[in-house]
C-alpha cells in the first residue's frame, strides 16, 4: 500500500458502522456524530509571522519571529474541539525545522502579532 494520503467520500463514510477499515485505517465514528460548524473566524492564517518564547523552558524568553505553517481543527467523539498550529522557527527569512504547534487560547499570552508586544509581555513577566 502507497504511504500516499487517500480522500474518503463522506457520503460513502456513513455506510459504515464504526468499526470498518479503509486504506488499513479503523473508521471509529460516523460522519453524522461529528458536529457541524458552518464556519469559524480563524484567528491566524498560513503565513503569518508570529512572535513567541523559542524556548519557553528557559527562564529567560528568547523572543523569535515563526511563521504559522499549518491549522489543526479536530474534533473527538466527545465533542472536544482542539485549535492549534504550527509555527516553524524563522532563521533569516527561511523556514527552520523548529517549530512549536500553540493552541488558539496561547495568543495573547505566550504567542503574539509584533515582537514588541511579545517583549513586552514576557520581558515583563520575568520581573
Amino acid at each position: 500500500m502507497s504511504n500516499e494520503a487517500k480522500l474518503i467520500d463522506p457520503a460513502a463514510m456513513k455506510e459504515f458502522d464504526g468499526n470498518e477499515t479503509i486504506y488499513g485505517q479503523t473508521i471509529n465514528y460516523l460522519i453524522d456524530t461529528t458536529p457541524k460548524v458552518d464556519a469559524i473566524k480563524l484567528p491566524v492564517k498560513v503565513g503569518q509571522v508570529v512572535y513567541m518564547d523559542k524556548h519557553p523552558w528557559n527562564d529567560k524568553p528568547e523572543i523569535e519571529p515563526f511563521q504559522i505553517t499549518s491549522i489543526s481543527i479536530t474534533c473527538n467523539k466527545k465533542g472536544t474541539w482542539t485549535k492549534k498550529f504550527r509555527a516553524n522557527w524563522l532563521v533569516d527569512g527561511r523556514v527552520a525545522s523548529w517549530s512549536h504547534d500553540p493552541s488558539f487560547d496561547d495568543i495573547g499570552k505566550t504567542v503574539f502579532f509584533t515582537k514588541e508586544e511579545a517583549e513586552r509581555i514576557l520581558l515583563s513577566s520575568e520581573a
